[in-house]
Formats: structure tokens, sequence, C-alpha cells
């Protein structure tokens, strides 16, 4: 039985090690946010470059010749 409770002991304080190395929820939701706002961000950087180029392969000149 001794061996038992000091499973658990060594056990509860590598939880108790673990948790202490976790961020808090809320600067992890923050984090989250700004992540998901920089994507954001980027995927319409990326549509409007799609659109520039796709307006510059359609406004060139044709050359007849």
């Amino acid at each position: 039985m001794q061996r038992t409770n000091e499973d658990i002991d060594r056990n509860e304080a590598r939880i108790e090690k673990m948790d202490e190395g976790l961020i808090p929820r809320s600067e992890f939701e923050l984090g989250m946010k700004a992540i998901e706002q920089r994507l954001e961000f980027q995927k319409k950087l990326i549509d409007q470059n799609s659109e520039e180029i796709g307006r510059s392969r359609t406004a060139r000149p044709i050359d007849p010749g």
C-alpha cells in the first residue's frame, strides 16, 4: 500500500509541475485570436494579389504580329 501511495504522490507532483508550465487559458485565447487575425489579413493580401495578377494578365495588349 505504501508503494501505491508513493506512486500517487509522485503522479500528483508531476501533474502540478505540468500545470505550472501551462499558460493561462485567457492568454492562450488572446494568442489564438491574434493568430486568426493575422491569417485573415494574409488571406486578404493573397486575394488582392491574385486579383492584381489577373487584371495585369487581361490588361496586356495583344501583339497581332
